[in-house]
This record gives structure tokens, C-alpha cells and sequence, in this order.
């Protein structure tokens, strides 16, 4: 890191030097035109008007005896968040089915990501995705719908232990991962290059904090995704009709929080942060009295459903505690010197 100073020319002019080892390594010279770009937080980022060659970066992932197909779509998934655009897949044998069902379930839940080679020991994979084309506080807000949707159909699920419902809601769960996952990326090559700054245009803190939420929303529709679990592989569930309205009043309480929680966020609302937090406090704690106090048939059941209940509560009062960092971290005079 250099520091220089600004130095005046003319009467509305100012000018700094640039490193003569950046000018040499651009291979620039007396006369060359330089870009410069405003950030959204106001900084500037110089760089070369002409585009330099692209080099695409790639990842050989070598299956070597019986590969664990978990363990390859694993790996392929970190390869994918590091930002590698061509994964390549090889074997010194004949590719068995479970390695290609575990491409396959990659393709399923990666944005971007298709085969576009492919031999009986080698397999190609290519990111075709763009970050400036699918903006990550976009993707957000597509998180904040679906993941809301899916918390109303799961309490319909409850509520009339409807088995086909719920089946339909576990299948939407690979959507909201593949949905977390793409914003993680964008989240990882903001931090790797001033490019991918540029191009996302939005501040570091506010990047961290749309992955952040992300997480805890992908974290809620696993906990739905348990429930519809229960509600599939349970028979003969027989909920008392007290116990069916407490639910209904619980999720209803649930979406409730949920949509101050994200309101306190894309609003910048601290006020209703923190009421939201406490509702969350209120919540988790009717929830629990209720349940340890249950002396009735299926109560294992019942604590299921409602342990997952207050595990949501508490991720979106995580929202709430992040839009509250949000808020603080966007405001431009936040020191004060003494």
C-alpha cells in the first residue's frame, strides 16, 4: 500500500502519480488512456481501458478407486464458490453412474454450471454464469419470497397433514441452496479482484451482510424442509384439535416475524429490528412452556415440529441483529474524532 498526496492544477484540476512499477507492468507509456470507475461506498478504482487477454481458470478433479459421489459433489461445490469456471472430471476408468447422478445433482444445484464435454473417463464442467447479471442483492429478495412462500405451504402441510404439500416443499429446498450458494460465490469474487467490485457495485459490508442473511434464510427452509420431513414419514398422525390451533397461531406469528424481520432490512428500520427481536424472544418462549408441559399422545411429534419452530424464530431474529449491523456499518460519518 502507497500513500500520495494530491496535487493542484489550474484552478478545479487535481492530479496524483501513478506507480512507475503499475505503468511498466500495464505495459503503459506517455499518452495511454486510463479508466477510472466510481464504487457505490465513492471510491475509484483505476485500471487499463483496454481489456487484457482472459484467461479462464480451470480445476482437474481426479476420481481416483471408488470415489464417494457426496465427497465429489463436495468438492465440485468448493471448487464452484472459489469462482473456477471449467472443472474438469477424470478417471483413468469408465465413469460409473453414481459419479455421474453426483454431476448431474451438481448441474441440479449450481446456477450456471453445465457439461460441455464429455468422454467415458472425462467430463467437463463449465460455469456459464455472470455476477453483474444476477445481482446478489436481487437474488436476495428472490430468497426472501420463495423462503416465505414455503413457510405458508409448510404450515398448510401441518395444519391438514397433507403429505403430497409437503413432499413438494423438501423438493424446493434444492431451490433456496442453489439460490445461497450463487450469492456465496458472488460474495467470494467481490472479495477476490477490484473487477468484481466494480461490476457488483455495492459496498464490502453490505456484500457480507446480504451473504450473511442469505445463510440464515437457507437455514430456515432446512428447518422447513424437516418438518415437511415429519409430516411425510409420520403415520397415522393424530393432532388434538388444541394442539392443531396453537400451531396455526404459531406459524401465523412465525410469518409475522418473518416479514418484519426482512422489512427491518430493506428498509434500514432499527426500531422495528429490535420490536421484531423481542417478538422472537416471546415466541420461543410460549413455545417451549407449551410443549414441556405436554402429557398427550404423539408429543414426540409435537416437540419436533415445535423445536424447529423456535429455530427459525431465533434465525430471524439473526436477520434482525444483521440488519442492525446493516445499518450502522452504512453510515458514512460513523467515527467521530475526539
Amino acid at each position: 500500500m502507497e500513500y500520495r498526496k494530491l496535487q493542484k492544477i489550474g484552478g478545479s484540476s487535481y492530479s496524483i502519480t501513478l506507480p512507475k512499477e503499475w505503468v511498466e507492468l500495464k505495459g503503459l507509456k506517455e499518452g495511454s488512456t486510463i479508466l477510472i470507475k466510481f464504487t457505490e461506498n465513492k471510491d475509484l478504482i483505476i485500471s487499463t481501458e483496454e481489456k487484457e487477454k482472459r484467461i479462464v481458470k480451470s480445476y482437474i478433479i481426479k476420481i481416483e478407486g471408488s470415489m464417494d459421489s457426496e465427497l465429489l459433489l463436495r468438492k465440485i461445490i468448493s471448487v464452484y464458490l472459489a469462482g473456477v469456471e471449467k472443472i474438469i472430471i477424470s478417471s483413468e476408468e469408465f465413469i460409473n453412474e453414481n459419479i455421474r447422478s453426483a454431476i448431474e445433482f451438481a448441474k441440479k444445484l449450481l446456477i450456471g454450471i453445465e457439461i460441455i464435454e464429455e468422454t467415458g473417463e472425462t467430463i467437463i464442467l463449465q460455469d456459464l454464469s455472470k455476477i453483474d447479471e444476477l445481482p446478489m442483492n436481487k437474488m436476495l429478495l428472490r430468497l426472501f419470497y420463495m423462503a416465505e412462500e414455503m413457510i405458508k405451504d409448510t404450515k398448510r402441510s401441518v395444519l391438514n397433514l397433507d403429505k403430497k404439500l409437503a413432499k413438494e416443499i423438501i423438493e424446493r429446498d434444492t431451490q433456496i441452496d442453489r439460490i445461497y450458494l450463487f450469492i456465496s460465490k458472488q460474495f467470494y469474487q467481490f472479495l477476490e479482484s477490484s473487477e468484481n467490485i466494480s461490476k457488483l457495485n455495492i459496498k464490502m459490508s453490505r456484500a457480507f451482510n446480504i451473504r450473511t442473511i442469505a445463510k440464515y434464510l437457507e437455514r430456515i427452509c432446512d428447518h422447513l424442509e424437516k418438518i415437511a420431513y415429519t409430516i411425510v414419514k409420520e403415520n397415522n398422525i393424530d393432532l388434538e384439535n388444541k394442539i392443531i390451533e396453537k400451531f396455526s397461531e404459531w406459524f401465523d406469528e412465525i410469518i409475522k416475524i418473518f416479514e418484519n424481520s426482512i422489512k427491518s432490512f430493506n428498509l434500514g428500520d432499527e426500531k422495528l429490528a429490535n420490536y421484531t427481536i423481542n417478538s422472537v424472544n416471546k415466541l420461543s418462549f410460549e413455545i417451549d412452556n407449551v410443549i414441556k408441559d405436554l402429557e398427550i399422545k404423539q408429543s414426540y411429534i409435537i416437540f419436533r415440529l415445535g423445536e424447529d419452530l423456535t429455530r427459525i424464530a431465533k434465525y430471524l431474529s439473526d436477520i434482525c441483529e444483521t440488519s442492525i449491523n446493516d445499518l450502522i456499518m452504512s453510515k458514512e460519518n460513523l467515527f467521530t474524532e475526539e
